[in-house]
């Protein structure tokens, strides 16, 4: 089975219907739910959701995707000490966000697509990306 480690940037994307990024990534949660694919999605990377939605948009939207989380076809993975090294390895060498590096922390370590149209990723070696669309 095809696994896809899901970031934040794919995530938002989906709440906001980004369009067209927001049905791709609807697309791939409906495989996910038909059992096609399995989306990985990092605790981190559902915290940083949270503190979006809460900062730009509100408190209750924030909650909202909490409460809504268990119900979507996302497997959490919450990062072990290795995982926590190599995020912060991806983090010093790439200059990427914090929450990005545990999203392509993930994905290498499971050696899994990551899912995003965040241009962050781009320099990242050895990580495979599939692009979402974007405006």
């Amino acid at each position: 089975m095809k696994t896809v480690v899901v970031d934040s940037w794919a995530v938002m994307a989906w709440i906001k219907n980004e369009q067209p990024a927001a049905d791709e990534v609807r697309r791939l949660m409906e495989d996910a739910q038909a059992g096609t694919v399995q989306l990985l999605f990092s605790t981190i990377n559902a915290g940083e959701v949270f503190y979006v939605l809460a900062k730009r948009h509100s408190r209750d939207k924030a909650l909202w995707f909490k409460r809504r989380l268990p119900s979507l076809p996302l497997i959490l993975i919450a990062p072990d000490t290795d995982t926590i090294w190599d995020a912060a390895d991806l983090k010093s060498r790439y200059g990427m966000s914090y929450a990005d590096a545990f999203a392509a922390a993930l994905a290498l370590s499971r050696k899994a697509e990551l899912l995003t149209g965040d241009p962050d990723f781009k320099p990242v070696e050895n990580l495979r990306i599939s692009w979402l669309t974007r405006n």
